[in-house]
């Protein structure tokens, strides 16, 4: 288990105004979420807050720090983050309080180690899954789960039942999911073949062309007699 720091000052305003002012001073409002105690609002920088979500993410655990009685050395995870839609900006975050012996739900990232026998052979990598949700105590939470997939063959799969996890840890996953499998090279249409379909189209469509110049030169003839 890892975690990450954060430092958080207590908070009292509410209201859209204040929370304007708030933002436009660099800092985010957040609120601290806890089982059977009471929701505990808080603000933080702006760019502290920005280098927390790009270290921890949304699966690992952040102590935070602050002066205030209750959140000082508590731990949290990140249950939901607000960002404006046009410049990207924090708007809001949501955490929510754990302890370390507490049980909980996490979606971790896969990350998969190494060159598969059948990607060596000619084959292609096809990943179906990129996180898993799994279940353990707050203190022996992964940052992530390593798959090893060297052994995988053109043509065979790995399913989420087939992932050895740590200690501790159980999937939350449907075991059949897919998640990593090394498909048959598909073989891509010649260029020259591709030319010689093109080519009869193309004739084909400069005949009705021609047909239709021939048709026309009779009729260009007839009223030239005519002024006769």
């Amino acid at each position: 288990m890892s975690s990450f720091t954060l430092a958080v000052e207590a908070r009292s305003e509410v209201g859209k105004v204040p929370m304007r002012r708030m933002r436009a001073a660099g800092f985010v409002p957040g609120v601290l979420y806890g089982k059977g105690t009471a929701a505990q609002p808080f603000k933080v920088a702006e760019a502290t807050l920005q280098k927390c979500l790009r270290s921890a993410g949304r699966s690992r655990l952040i102590k935070l720090e602050s002066g205030v009685k209750g959140v000082d050395g508590k731990h949290a995870l990140v249950r939901e983050v607000q960002t404006n839609p046009v410049t990207d900006r924090l708007l809001h975050i949501d955490l929510l309080g754990v302890e370390l012996d507490q049980t909980i739900l996490v979606t971790l990232p896969l990350e998969f180690v190494g060159v598969a026998v059948g990607e060596k052979a000619g084959g292609v990598r096809a990943i179906k899954r990129y996180n898993l949700t799994v279940e353990c105590r707050a203190d022996i939470l992964p940052d992530k789960i390593e798959i090893d997939v060297t052994g995988i063959e053109i043509g065979q799969s790995l399913h989420v039942g087939d992932i050895t996890l740590p200690t501790g840890v159980k999937s939350r996953t449907n075991p059949r999911a897919g998640v990593f499998l090394v498909e048959k090279q598909r073989k891509e249409e010649a260029p020259v073949a591709a030319a010689a379909t093109a080519a009869p189209a193309a004739a084909g469509a400069a005949k009705p062309a021609e047909d239709a110049k021939g048709a026309a030169a009779p009729k260009a003839e007839a009223g030239k007699g005519g002024k006769k």
